[in-house]
């Protein structure tokens, strides 16, 4: 009837609305009513007022979440009017709220504040990480299958991000990037947190996508261009998926990166030796300026003074000019003076857990070595089996 122009689409949403305020199980929600009720709704103060349309989808997704074991899944006896059930319910409905939050960003650059507000009533209210994993069916799985069913529900939100635009101005984010960046600090964040094994399964998931999408373009110029999409995606993804990805040598050289060492600082990578011999420079006086990995920022390190006045080094970030200070005390084994270096590592004798005979014999190790990036090595050997480290990294993340 909406083809036929004999019904407006004001009224076809008008009606499906009366249908789900009257409980009918399961129409299928789609994105443009989605984006249709979400565009009826002010946003005051930087937060969605609920109309009732927003207010009737919700519960009506809701209510259909919770009752899903009453749904009909396949297989279904033949001869059944729906072979298929009605397991499409909710595969259109993830699909549908994830690219109505992508088609919300698509058009940040007009008001960001007003995208991110619409944005998070859609998280707060309709997304779930486990839709329709309450079925029968799904709870028979093993824990590492629902997690991996989890994981491809967080992948959707990651990997749809590759249309929107990824051009940016000096100084500036992308769209992409600012996507990315709320979608780190509202959802992805708190659940890396909760789940550290998360970000490594995400990130297989991940690069199977971004695999996919290599895999389906031709050869010559259109491998090409799709080679350099897929860099560019890459470099934009949330700093805890890219640490991940860098880690694994097969899917770098697949979409045509070198392997290598990396370093991060603030999601910045670096490559390892040319960082620490930056750090090196720095570290005794001088300044510096080295070239970030993914995006390729040319970024001058400065000498400066941590919060505990211990040598640290400082830089601008490149896209957002702010000011960052690195003052991990590991800056100082960057020193010339074998005697300061020693004096760092005993002011930090819980990265070694070990009895003080054997923190001896390191600590004149380390302080021994004549190269810079071999003494963050093997500190770094103690640190990772420290469980003072450990606790001390978990509590600041709590």
């Amino acid at each position: 009837l909406v083809g036929a122009d004999a019904l407006t689409f004001s009224d076809y949403y008008d009606k499906l609305a009366i249908l789900r305020a009257a409980n009918v199980r399961f129409i299928l929600v789609e994105k443009d009513e989605i984006l249709y009720q979400l565009g009826r709704a002010n946003v005051e103060q930087n937060e969605l007022v609920e109309t009732q349309g927003l207010a009737t989808l919700r519960r009506y997704i809701a209510a259909s979440l919770l009752r899903a074991e009453i749904s009909q899944w396949p297989p279904l006896p033949p001869g059944s009017p729906n072979e298929n059930g009605e397991i499409g319910f909710f595969i259109i409905l993830g699909r549908a709220i994830t690219d109505a939050l992508i088609d919300l960003w698509k058009t940040a650059d007009q008001d960001e504040l007003d995208c991110a507000a619409r944005s998070e009533w859609i998280i707060n209210n309709l997304f779930q990480e486990h839709i329709g994993l309450n079925h029968p069916n799904l709870q028979q799985k093993s824990k590492e299958d629902y997690e991996y069913l989890v994981a491809l529900r967080l992948t959707d939100l990651v990997s749809q991000a590759i249309g929107l635009d990824f051009k940016h101005n000096p100084g500036k984010l992308s769209i992409r990037q600012k996507y990315f960046d709320w979608l780190l600090k509202r959802l992805l964040r708190k659940r890396f947190d909760g789940n550290p094994n998360l970000p490594g399964t995400l990130a297989k998931v991940v690069e199977k996508t971004l695999f996919d999408h290599h895999n389906q373009a031709g050869k010559g110029l259109e491998s090409k261009v799709q080679t350099m999409i897929l860099q560019g995606f890459f470099q934009d993804l949330p700093f805890p998926l890219r640490e991940e990805i860098l880690r694994d040598e097969d899917f770098l050289i697949g979409i045509g990166l070198k392997p290598q060492k990396t370093t991060y600082i603030e999601g910045l990578a670096f490559e390892n030796t040319e960082f620490w011999r930056a750090v090196a420079t720095v570290a005794n006086g001088g300044e510096c300026t080295v070239k970030s990995l993914v995006d390729k920022h040319e970024i001058k390190f400065r000498p400066a003074t941590g919060r505990r006045g211990q040598t640290a080094i400082s830089f601008v970030y490149p896209l957002t000019n702010r000011n960052i200070i690195f003052d991990d005390d590991s800056v100082s084994l960057a020193l010339n003076s074998a005697v300061e270096r020693e004096a760092a590592l005993r002011r930090n004798k819980h990265w070694f857990d070990c009895s003080p005979d054997v923190l001896e014999q390191a600590v004149a190790k380390i302080v021994s070595m004549d190269n810079v990036e071999r003494r963050i090595e093997e500190l770094g050997f103690w640190r990772n089996s420290s469980a003072a480290v450990y606790y001390a990294t978990l509590q600041q993340q709590l």
